[in-house]
C-alpha cells in the first residue's frame, strides 16, 4: 500500500521481500532505506536481526554455497571473522539485502537459484530482501515472497520535490516542461536528480 512504512512492509515478510521497478527507479535507495531502519532496531531491541548488504555478482566467482558466500562476504566487506559470520548464519541473526541481483547472467540464474533454496531450507527463518529490475521478475517463481513495486513519481510529487528546492527548482520545472521525453524521465529519481544537477551545475536547457 503506498506510503506504508518500510519495517512494517518487511516485517509483514516470513521468506523473500523482492523491490522490483524499473531503471532509475530508486530501488538500491529502498533497500538502503531499509538497511538504516533494520540497523536502527537492532541497535535499539535485542534479538532483531542484522541488515548486510551484498552483491550477488560475487558469488559469480566461483559459485559456492551460500553459506560460504555470505561468510565470505561479511569477512571482505564487513571485517567479520569467519567464526563470527558462522555464528550468526548459524543463530539466524542476519538478514540479506542483495543489491543488483540482475547481474546474475540468464545462464548462471538456475545454480543461484538451486543454492539460494539449500540454504532457505535449512535456514528457514532467515529472511532475504532482493533488487530486482522489473522485467526480471519473471525469473522468480511468485511462491518466492511478497514484491514492493516501486513506482515512477507522479507530476505532482516531482512538483512539489522540485519547489522544495527554492529558485533552483523552478528553473528545472521550467526546464523539463520543454519536453515531454524529459518530463517521462523526471519521474524517475536518478534521472531527476541528474537533470537538476544538468540544470543547476551547467545552466542546460532542454
Amino acid at each position: 500500500h503506498p506510503g506504508t512504512d518500510l519495517l512494517t512492509i518487511f516485517d509483514r515478510v516470513d521468506s523473500y521481500l523482492i523491490i522490483n521497478g524499473g531503471i532509475g527507479s530508486g530501488k538500491t535507495t529502498t533497500l538502503y532505506a531499509l538497511a538504516d531502519r533494520l540497523c536502527e532496531r537492532a541497535m535499539e531491541q535485542d534479538g532483531e536481526p542484522i541488515p548486510v548488504i551484498l552483491d550477488p555478482e560475487t558469488w559469480l566467482r566461483g559459485k559456492p554455497s551460500i553459506e560460504e558466500w555470505v561468510v565470505d562476504q561479511l569477512r571482505i566487506k564487513y571485517g567479520i571473522t569467519e567464526e563470527i559470520g558462522k555464528l550468526w548464519i548459524e543463530n539466524d541473526e542476519l538478514v540479506l539485502l542483495l543489491d543488483g541481483l540482475d547481474s546474475v547472467p540468464d545462464g548462471d540464474f538456475p545454480d543461484w537459484e538451486k543454492d539460494v533454496k539449500q540454504f532457505r531450507r535449512e535456514r528457514s527463518t532467515t529472511r532475504v530482501v532482493l533488487c530486482l529490475l522489473a522485467d526480471r521478475k519473471r525469473r522468480l517463481p511468485e511462491s518466492w515472497g511478497k514484491v514492493l513495486e516501486i513506482e515512477p513519481l507522479s507530476p505532482g510529487q516531482v512538483s512539489d520535490l522540485l519547489e522544495s528546492l527554492g529558485p533552483r527548482g523552478a528553473e528545472v520545472q521550467q526546464a523539463i516542461e520543454t519536453s515531454q521525453e524529459v518530463r517521462e524521465l523526471a519521474t524517475f529519481p536518478l534521472f531527476l536528480s541528474l537533470i537538476c544537477a544538468t540544470v543547476v551545475n551547467y545552466g542546460f536547457k532542454f
